[in-house]
This record gives structure tokens, sequence and C-alpha cells, in this order.
């Protein structure tokens, strides 16, 4: 169960701290849901621990690994979709200057016009520079960038319960095991 309670907090914590692996400017927003839904994940599977405890190894086995396998998934689109989403820009003027740019998922507009013509997000970030790009990105509707937040938070966060759960269900069922062989073999 401390494994789960670890797989629960420390990425949350880890990334509140660095921010690595989320879009700019999301650091917090991203480890405080992972933090939150992480703990009421715990939490629903320790109310239902007796529940869980009576289910076979066999049972709690396949439905980890199935959970893994989710984890897995979840963080592969996760991963693309973040390197859709947000292209460094290296400042060549200074050559120690590196920008973010975080674009929509979708594109429309002077941006879609822009992507299309340099052949890449990238490219359209060299052949216009990172105020151009901003400049396009704001022309979109309103609600591009927050719904892009929204889709990779839903995503990235997924991968995290289905890791937490899959460790906390492992956990419970196992501390109930050693507890009834403990109890089978006397003091």
């Amino acid at each position: 169960m401390t494994i789960a309670a670890a797989s629960g907090a420390i990425p949350g914590a880890a990334i509140i701290a660095t921010g690595v692996g989320t879009p700019p400017e999301s650091k917090i927003l991203f480890g405080g849901v992972i933090e939150a839904l992480g703990a009421i994940s715990l939490l629903v599977l320790w109310v239902n621990r007796a529940k869980i405890k009576k289910l076979n190894p066999g049972k709690i086995t396949k439905i980890s690994a199935i959970l893994a396998l989710f984890f897995a998934a979840c963080l592969v689109v996760y991963i693309v979709l973040l390197n859709v989403c947000v292209i460094t820009f290296a400042d060549t003027s200074d050559g120690q200057h590196d920008e973010a740019v975080y674009f929509p998922i979708w594109t429309s507009g002077d941006l879609s016009k822009m992507v299309f013509r340099a052949g890449s997000r990238e490219a359209a970030l060299h052949k216009y520079g990172p105020d151009g790009v901003h400049e396009a990105i704001r022309k979109m509707p309103s609600f591009a960038l927050p719904v892009t937040t929204a889709i990779l938070l839903v995503i990235y966060q997924g991968s995290f319960l289905f890791l937490t759960i899959a460790f906390g269900l492992l956990g419970i069922h196992e501390h109930a095991v050693m507890f009834s062989d403990q109890q089978a073999q006397g003091p």
C-alpha cells in the first residue's frame, strides 16, 4: 500500500517542483490534479478494501495488468500530443535562450496557414518567429488552448490514475494475504 501511496504522491510533487513533461505554465495544475485524484482513488480503494480482499489473486493480477497497459497507452498518447503541442524554439540571436511555444492540438485561421506554408509547427516557428506564431494563436478561438490543456490533463492524469489504482489493488490484496497467512501460522 505504501508503493501505491507513493505512486499517487511522488509524480504530482515532482511535477509541481519541476514542471517536467507538462505544457508551459501548467505544472501546478497538472501536479495538483495528480495529487488530488491519486489521493481520492486510494481512499476509494481503502473504503472498498473488504471487497478487494475477497477477490482471488488471479483476478487482482489481471485487473492490475490491464490497468498497467492503460497506463502505458495513456502515457504514449500523452507524449505524442505533448510533442505536437509544445515546440521548443532555440533563439539563435543570443544562443542561450530556448522558448517553449504552446500550440493548440488543432490549428485554424492564420496559424493553420502558417504551419501549412512552413511545412510543420517547428518550421513555422523558424519562419515566422515565436512572436508571429503567438499572435496567430491569439487569433484562434479563445477556447483552443484551454481545451488542449484539458485534453492533455485528462490523458496525463489517466495514466497516473491507472498506475495508482493498480498498485493500490495489489497492495490491499497482498496486505490481506500476508496477514491471513500470519494468522493461519499462529504466533
